[in-house]
């Protein structure tokens, strides 16, 4: 489901996972194979993605290029940050006031995390 189409009848982690992947898959050329988003008190929602390395990405792991693949990974997640943000603001009609990202590329876990604004 795009990002800007969000099914109300879903729990809002879980319109927040879809659209995380819709968002993922899109940009990236393939979606993680898990999502699951948890809230982290109040104000916060983490997302953990597993299995979102693409088939170049898999062979730069292959090849123990690491620190290169986690660098480019990032540089990704910090180009769609604007796309994960407007995802959870929509699902959760809340602003995002800040999203960092993380990626691990040897266990294939990305996360995506944000803090949001005022309710």
């Amino acid at each position: 489901m795009p990002p800007n189409e969000i099914d109300a009848n879903l729990p809002q982690l879980a319109q927040i996972s879809r659209a995380i992947s819709h968002v993922y898959k899109v940009k990236l050329g393939r979606g993680p194979d898990r999502v699951h988003c948890h809230y982290a008190g109040p104000d916060a929602i983490t997302c953990f993605l597993e299995g979102t390395l693409t088939p170049v990405e898999r062979l730069l792991s292959t090849a123990e290029e690491h620190d290169r693949l986690r660098d480019i990974r990032l540089l990704v997640q910090d180009a769609v940050r604007p796309e994960l943000s407007q995802a959870v603001e929509r699902a959760t009609g809340r602003a995002v006031a800040t999203c960092t990202s993380g990626f691990d590329s040897r266990a294939d876990i990305a996360s995506e995390n944000f803090r949001l604004g005022p309710a």
